[in-house]
């Protein structure tokens, strides 16, 4: 398996900080999800997935929710 994969969507950059932060605590990548936003699947070969993203409105931003439904991550990996 491959290292941890952490995405993040960020609007003014705090986030952005917690991922990259937290990516490199535990050795692994911060990858912002705009740049996977057009993949039709998200496979993750990590041996850990995380997505950090800021709550609007008691709610997951629109990207968030898109991205959740097209994740497909191995039996092995924590998500």
């Amino acid at each position: 398996m491959g290292k941890t994969h952490a995405y993040y969507f960020s609007g003014t950059g705090n986030t952005l900080a917690v991922a990259r932060d937290l990516a490199n605590e535990i050795h692994g990548e911060a990858i912002p999800i705009a740049s996977v936003d057009a993949e039709e699947t998200l496979v993750s070969d990590g041996q850990a997935l995380g997505i950090a993203f800021p709550v609007c409105y008691a709610d997951a931003p629109s990207i968030i929710r898109r991205l959740a439904r097209r994740v497909e991550e191995p039996d092995e990996a924590y998500l």
